[in-house]
């Protein structure tokens, strides 16, 4: 541990004779192993106890990244969610001839050829808005109102 030869261990034994003595001698060295053995286990305790620490730490940051993982999933889900019941929306709006614009069965149209750089096949006028299409059930429903026949 230390690197000391045969030699150096006979100048300290030497030198700690001088120091201390033949008759205080023996107790200092008691004293000196006993301290050696309380910095033994001050540090094996020390291990143990930072080993314990970095295991929860450990422990802990496996569970957030579950929880994220978790909650990433959850998002994922609810955004396709979300996104599928837009479509249906706007899908059903636009089998509504009464309610949806032209403009809005031409997105319909679009989104279901799969190709968004697919041009619309929606007539426009000359500066690119769609033109409003004629729509026969919402003439024929009209002329009823204007005569009375309709419903009030």
């Amino acid at each position: 541990m230390f690197n000391i030869n045969g030699l150096e261990l006979l100048l300290i034994a030497v030198l700690f004779l001088l120091l201390f003595g033949p008759d205080r001698l023996p107790s200092v060295v008691v004293d000196i192993m006993n301290a050696v053995r309380q910095l033994r286990a001050a540090a094996e305790t020390a291990t143990d106890d930072l080993t314990r620490e970095f295991q929860a730490a450990a422990r802990d940051v496996r569970e957030v990244q579950r929880t994220v993982e978790e909650a990433g999933t959850s998002a994922r889900r609810l955004v396709e969610e979300t996104g599928a019941d837009a479509r249906r929306l706007v899908e059903e709006v636009a089998e509504m001839p009464q309610i949806a614009p032209p403009a809005l069965q031409a997105v319909v149209e679009a989104d279901a050829s799969a190709d968004p750089a697919a041009p619309s096949d929606a007539p426009t006028d000359e500066g690119g808005a769609t033109e409003a299409r004629p729509n026969k059930a919402r003439s024929e429903r009209s002329a009823r109102d204007d005569r009375g026949d309709g419903p009030r």
